[in-house]
């Protein structure tokens, strides 16, 4: 589940007795069914909410070019 107001997804396995596990920017998802890892940023990078429009900001003072 990828919330869409604030940068916050969770994820639910049958594995793991469907307990949620929320991943935030800065981290990373694994899917373990299809082998496939992205960075949470990246699933957000074309939403426009206050947390992500606070981390492009810190991105962009950390690497001015």
């Amino acid at each position: 589940m990828i919330s869409q107001d604030v940068t916050d997804e969770s994820i639910y396995r049958k594995s793991d007795g469907w307990r949620s596990v929320h991943h935030f920017i800065g981290e990373e998802i694994h899917l373990d069914s299809i082998d496939f890892t992205i960075a949470v940023e990246v699933i957000y990078l074309r939403v426009q909410n206050e947390d992500m429009q606070t981390y492009l900001a810190e991105q962009n003072a950390a690497d001015p070019e």
